[in-house]
């Protein structure tokens, strides 16, 4: 197919699903720390360049921040959005102003994921058993599983688990002690240096 639209999508079953203004084209996805986060309508330039950020080819998706101690098949509730000067100066400035120059430089759709936290670090991103193959990244996995087990710190945010655990989800309005009770701190005084922090 070719990139442009919009489409319409038809899947066909047992039943038939609908989708309609579908684009085919680019798809990244911006992700960091703090930096990435920072919304477009704070940045230089935002009085400027908010009023005309319409771009009917331009897709943004920002995923929920939630805790998962396992590996999700969905995010929380999200939705693709439509570029104009709402959505925009709520949206990542970095991440907008790459959609916004690479649209212009292919002409063709894009669509840009957010998945940003500030303050992670790269291993807290990554499947441990990636990281526990690559013998390089051993302190980075000892540094993980240390600090895993001293804190859990709690935001706007609910500790998820595989469905089906009976730990269940424990949302800001459950007894945060009780939960930090269960976790049984390790003795760190000395956690491995990170050897890619500079």
């Amino acid at each position: 197919m070719p990139p442009g639209g919009p489409y319409t999508l038809v899947l066909q079953g047992k039943k038939t699903i609908v989708f309609k203004d579908v684009l085919f084209g680019e798809v990244w996805v911006a992700s960091e720390q703090s930096n990435m986060t920072y919304a477009l309508g704070g940045a230089t330039g935002a009085a400027e360049e908010i009023p005309k950020a319409n771009y009917d080819e331009i897709r943004s998706f920002t995923v929920p921040k939630k805790i998962a101690v396992t590996p999700q098949e969905e995010t929380g509730p999200a939705a693709w959005e439509i570029c104009s000067p709402d959505t925009a100066k709520r949206f990542s400035a970095v991440a907008y102003f790459f959609a916004r120059d690479l649209h212009r430089a292919l002409g063709v759709p894009v669509g840009i994921v957010l998945s940003a936290w500030p303050g992670t670090a790269g291993e807290e991103w990554t499947d441990p058993e990636s990281l526990r193959r690559e013998p390089v990244l051993q302190p980075l996995v000892e540094r993980s599983d240390a600090s895993a087990e001293i804190a859990l710190e709690f935001d706007d945010f609910e500790l998820l688990f595989a469905p089906g655990d009976a730990r269940g989800a424990y949302a800001p309005s459950d007894n945060v002690s009780e939960l930090t009770a269960r976790v049984k701190p390790r003795a760190c005084d000395a956690l491995p240096e990170n050897p890619f922090r500079i």
